[in-house]
Parts: C-alpha cells; structure tokens; sequence
C-alpha cells in the first residue's frame, strides 16, 4: 500500500523549523487552551498547558478541514504515568507547544471518558504496525482516519527513539507537502479498520469453550503463575476461563493454574500489603515489581475471582485479600453518594517535593526500620522490599516472601496466633507512617460499566463471606448509578463527574449493570433490580444492535458516529461489550424465560463465532471472555428454591448456593405454588413436606429436590461437572 511507503518517509525527513514565535492567527480570537472546569479530571490537568487543546468532536474536525492541517490526537487517563511524563516534556514546553499549535489542531481525549475512540485508534495504532498502549499520540486526516502515531514520545531523542518536536515536524511537512495522496492513503487505513471490525460468522459449541481452557493452560507460567513473562498483566477473563474448566472436568492442572496465579498477585508487589487493594499490573514475571495506579475496574475483577476461588477452597490468605481489597474500595474509592472513582494515580509527591511513581507506595529500609522499630526484625522474615522498574534493589514495595509459619514458629519460638498479631500490628504502623505521605491524586468520575463491576463484585463477596454491608454498598452504588447516570430521556450516560453527564453509554455499561442488577436480584430476591437489567438489556437490542450484519455495536446509533461503528469482541482486558452482553441476555433468560434474549445471545455468538473457530490456528486470549459468557449460555445451572425468602431453611439452601462457585449461576427464589415460565425445566416443581425445597437444573434436566443445605451441596457439585 502506498501509504505504509509514506509512513517511512518520516525517517528520513529532515527537521522542519521551529516555530516559537507568533501563533497562527486563526487560534487569535479564542481562548488558547480550550479546556476547564466543563471537563473530567484529566482533561482538567491539562488545562493550563500551551497546547491548544480541543475536545473531542465535530468543531475539531471542521476547525482541521478548514485549516488543512492534520489533528494531533493524544490519549491518556489520569492514573496513567508516562502520560504524565509526556505533558511535563513536551505539553507543557512553550517551545514544544508552538510546533503543535502551528502545525496541528490538537485534541485531547481520556480513554475512560471515551473508550470508543481509544479503541478505535488502538486498532488503527495496531493495523499500522505501531505501538499501543498510553499515551496514544496518534495523527489524523481532518476526515478523523490515522496515518501515523506512536505511544510516548521524549522531549530529547532517546534509547533510539527521535524526539518529539523531530517527530511533528517530519510529520507536519510530510502532510503539507502531499496533503492529497496522503488523505487518500490514510482512507486506506480506514477501510482496513472497517474489515477489522467486520463480522466473523460461526458456530460456537462447548468443543470451543474447553478448546479455549486447552489453550491457555498451554500458556501459563508454570513458575509464578499468570502468562508470559513481563510485563504481567492479571488477565481475568481468561483465568476465569481456567476456573470454569476445572469445575467442569475436575483437572488438578487448571486448578493449579489459576491458585499459582492469584497466589503470585496476592503475595507479589502487585498487591498493596499495607492499604489493601491492587495495582493494575507487574512489570516483572515474578508480580515484584508493580505498575503502581490503583483502577476501579481492575480490584473488581480481582475481588470476584478470588471470590469464586475462596467459594471453593477457603483459603485463609485469599480471604484476607478479599477483605482487604474490599475495604480499600469502600475507604479510598466511595465516593459520598454511594458510587466508586475510577482510580487513583501511580504518581505522587516524594519526600523531595517531586511528582513520582510509586512514591506514596514504596519503602526503603531505613523508613522502614523507622516507622517499626523493633517489630522490623519478625516482620521482614515475612515481607521484604522489593526492587524498583529501574532495579535499586533496596527500594520497592513490600511483597511475601516465601518463609513457612511453621518454620518462624520454631526459630522464633512464637504462636502462630501472635506471629499473625505482630504482623497485623506492623502493617497498621506501617499504613500510620503513609499517612504522612502526599496521597495520589484521585480521579473522581463514576464510570458506568466499572461500577457495576464492583457492585457485582461486592455483592458476590458478600453473600459468600456473610458481609450484608458489603450488600449494602452494593445496593447503595447501583441507586447512585441508576438515577445520576440516567438523562432526562432515561437513556444511561457513561460517566458522571461532579453533576454532569458525560457521553451516552457504551454497549459494556448497559452490560455491566445489568448484570449487577441481576445479581443483586438474586441475592435480594427485589423485582425491581430484574425489571431495571431488561430494560437496560432492551435498550441495547434496539439501539446498539446491528440489524443487517448482526453483533452490537460498541455505541448507540443516536450517539456520535466516528469514522466507523465498531463492535467490541475483543477482551480490553475486561470481557468485551458482546462478550458482557451475551452473558448478561443468557442470564436474564433463564431468570425470565423470554425466548427473545436468548435469540440474541445465540445470534452474537454466530456473528463473531468464526473468530473463535480461528483459534486452533491463532489462539488469542482477548476471546476469553466471550467463550466464557458462551459457556454460560450453554451450561448455567438455574437453581430454583421453593421457599419463602427469610425463613430459616430458605435461607440455609440461599447461603449454601451463594457459598459454591458456580460461574454464570441463576438463582430464583419463589413462593410456594408459584408456575414457572413455559419451558422452565423445574415449571411445576414445589416443595417437598413442606419445607424449603432446592431443584438444580441444567438444561432441560433437573436434580431430584434437597431440602437441606448438605445435599444440596452435593447435588451442585455434580450437577455442575461435565459440559
């Protein structure tokens, strides 16, 4: 193509001059940084920068396409570090900044408030053989279509990377000098992103969903767990894939591959041992070394899992992290209405008054020794500092490390009791001593599908580990998400920030929150948490669906159209918006029994089933969600207690259901006498004696009743093995 020829012109351009006088008279008559007080946190933080920013949106485009220049599309979040890095070189460089005013319209995004767009240009950055990731500097056509881009640029040519003013420049005369053919090039890679996101046609069946649990097996680290090697990154959905596997076919390997996994995070540097919570991924393979911002979505797919995996094997260490994780949400994410931020930033002011990653995080020796004194001595035989990305071996944060109880008990000559006493005591003086740190900054947007993460995510633990106020919150987070992120219209909105809406919901946060919705519906036994997640599912299938070549596109069609619709399949790393979605209309028919939701869940999956049927040639772990949502669709088990919610044995066969894992699980409590839905394989069951009576049924098949919870636990262990 002759626009790949273009892109490596780039190298061998010569410098074109900088420009640090006069800005060009079209920016004259307006404010020379268009962002403030309208605008979410990390738009906000670049709002005294030289660079004329824009949003997002038509009047950047036509403000291009009239001064024939390229746009400058920079992407980033607030928690993330080197896109702070790059502000501090370059956007906030007045010499940097004029190159940029004169030569481009720029356009600042945050890839939370507007994860369509990052998608988009993620995909692109990919197409062009480029690198992704954050920030994404991308250039576009006036029309919105990539030609070139990058991640972070330095200031100063570096590690063989050109600078950045090197890098505007080459591309701002290669853009004037062939604005025609490099415009019709740069369509090209438009129409390249439309075959990208064009359905894949397929059948998928159970051989698929355990060809997935084959495949990533084969890709574990058998050493500490996860996949690869660096940098480490949890990868939920495909964990859960393993998880699903297990309960299915009872492989100790599958079994081993996701406890080695949450073993590594739970013990590592990628767990905050001393505030609780995760950072969002380790840089090296042994999870020592953390990338330290601290995000919404990525504790609530921790939590959940390491949930579903404590339902199974009550392992002590996962319960303390799930308790722990639990209270940073609710402590250091709540917001006062009930709702959660989306994140808190890796960076922060060191003792020196200089912004660092990780500084409000890490430890040296002698702070220490300092803040515990002479408890250092028994707590450093359990936890030791680990080194930091640039490898000082005597600074990091604090991780496991591998000495047995049994063996400091006998050195130590302690209890294992006040071993665990003296640790506990430790990590409060330690949690004392960061108090006097400067915190991270928090980004305080609620974002609609990452709180419905956590509402389900805190619903589940708490029904498993008997924590009614984790129910609570949950219930509380949802209220607030429903009526604030609800325009006048009652169309969901995306983000809220400090009274105001952002764009319309994407197809992931009506997925989301439905699917918290029917937790909480099971859980609460309240119809209106059901009612709440079928209108929300309702909306999406008639204004997200794709009437002509099937799939859900990512937004609504009364939203704001980018150079193409796409249709999220892929995982990012949370279960992509089909994926979500398919689960979601899997569950909700089987708790309604109306045959439309199930049609459509079939549908999705036929639309992109020939990417999973790929799989045998290509494997790719971004379909783990949507296999795993299939899964559901194919072998849920509807447990069905006939009962009366609050008496006694209901609410015995209630927890012990809750206390199992069953991923995809659908749980209906109904009273005495009550019809099922035509088709509904327990339609006519009742109680048995008059007492609480528990049906586990799969597919058209049901278990003979329980009326007690240790058979229906044992009922549920069979039930739920073989595909």
């Amino acid at each position: 193509m002759k626009f790949a020829r273009r892109l490596l012109v780039l190298a061998v351009l010569t410098l074109y001059p900088v420009v640090n006088s006069a800005i060009n008279s079209a920016w004259a008559d307006g404010p020379r940084n268009h962002l403030g007080d309208g605008d979410g946190p990390y738009l906000r933080l670049h709002a005294t920068d030289p660079v004329h920013w824009r949003r997002w949106g038509d009047a950047a485009l036509a403000e291009a396409e009239r001064l024939n220049r390229p746009i400058l599309l920079s992407i980033g979040y607030t928690a993330c570090h080197w896109c702070h890095v790059m502000q501090k070189e370059s956007f906030a460089d007045p010499a940097t900044a004029a190159v940029i005013n004169e030569n481009f319209v720029p356009v600042l995004v945050d890839r939370e408030e507007r994860p369509d767009i990052d998608s988009l240009y993620q995909t692109a950055a990919a197409l062009l053989g480029l690198p992704t990731g954050w920030p994404l500097t991308m250039f576009l056509t006036p029309d919105g279509d990539p030609f070139f881009g990058g991640t972070y640029f330095p200031k100063e040519a570096m590690g063989g990377m050109q600078s950045f003013t090197t890098v505007l420049a080459k591309v701002a005369k290669v853009y004037q000098e062939d604005t025609v053919a490099l415009r019709a090039d740069a369509g090209q890679v438009r129409a390249a992103l439309q075959q990208a996101y064009e359905p894949q046609p397929g059948e998928v069946t159970m051989a698929h969903v355990d060809a997935m649990a084959r495949m990533l097996r084969a890709e574990t680290d058998p050493l500490s767990g996860g996949f690869g090697t660096a940098p480490k990154f949890p990868h939920l959905a495909s964990l859960e894939s393993l998880w699903r596997a297990y309960l299915r076919n009872d492989d100790a390997a599958d079994l081993e591959a996701v406890t080695l996994s949450l073993a590594g995070m739970v013990r590592g540097g990628m767990a905050d041992h001393v505030g609780g919570g995760f950072y969002r991924y380790a840089v090296d393979p042994l999870w020592h070394i953390p990338h330290y911002e601290k995000m919404l979505d990525g504790n609530a797919g921790l939590i959940r899992l390491m949930t579903e995996v404590w339902r199974e094997t009550r392992n002590g260490e996962l319960e303390r992290k799930i308790r722990q994780a639990v209270r940073f949400l609710l402590s250091e994410l709540r917001l006062p209405g009930g709702a959660f931020a989306s994140s808190l930033d890796a960076d922060s002011i060191n003792p020196a008054g200089e912004e660092e990653e990780g500084a409000y995080y890490t430890w040296t020796p002698e702070r220490l020794n300092k803040a515990l004194g002479k408890e250092a001595d028994v707590f450093t035989r359990f936890y030791a500092i680990g080194p930091t990305e640039e490898g000082e071996p005597e600074a990091g944060t604090l991780h496991r490390t591998d000495t047995a109880l049994a063996e400091a008990v006998q050195e130590l000559g302690l209890g294992e009791a006040e071993i665990a006493a003296r640790l506990d005591a430790a990590l409060a003086a330690l949690g004392r001593e960061r108090l006097n740190r400067q915190r991270p900054r928090l980004d305080g947007k609620v974002i609609a599908d990452w709180n419905g993460m956590a509402i389900r995510a805190l619903a589940e633990a708490g029904s498993a580990l008997n924590e009614t106020p984790w129910i609570d919150a949950a219930r509380r987070a949802f209220e607030f998400v429903s009526v604030n992120l609800s325009d006048d219209e009652g169309r969901l909105r995306h983000t809220w920030f400090g009274g105001g809406r952002g764009s319309a919901a994407t197809l992931g946060d009506l997925a989301a929150l439905s699917g918290a919705a029917l937790t909480l519906f099971e859980i609460t036994g309240e119809g209106a948490y059901l009612d709440r997640a079928a209108a929300w599912a309702d909306e999406a299938m008639r204004d997200y669906w794709d009437d002509r070549d099937g799939g859900f596109f990512a937004m609504p069609a009364h939203g704001e159209t980018l150079v193409i619709r796409t249709k999220p399949v892929i995982d990012d790393p949370n279960p992509s918006g089909n994926a979500h979605m398919v689960e979601t209309l899997a569950r909700l028919y089987y708790l309604t029994g109306d045959a439309k939701y199930r049609a459509k869940a079939q549908a999705t999956l036929r639309t992109f089933g020939g990417l999973v049927d790929n799989m045998a040639e290509d494997p790719d772990m971004g379909m783990a969600g949507f296999v795993n949502a299939a899964d559901t669709l194919f072998t849920t088990l509807q447990v069905v207690i006939v009962g009366r919610r609050g008496e006694a044995g209901t609410r015995a066969l209630v927890r012990r259901t809750l206390g199992r894992s069953l991923p995809g699980r659908v749980l209906q409590v109904i009273r005495p006498g009550t019809v099922l839905p035509e088709g509904h394989p327990a339609q006519y069951k009742d109680q048995m004696d008059g007492l609480a009576t528990a049906y586990v049924c799969r597919g058209s098949v049901c278990s003979l009743p329980a009326t007690d919870a240790e058979t229906l636990d044992r009922t549920l262990t069979v039930m739920r093995r073989g595909s």
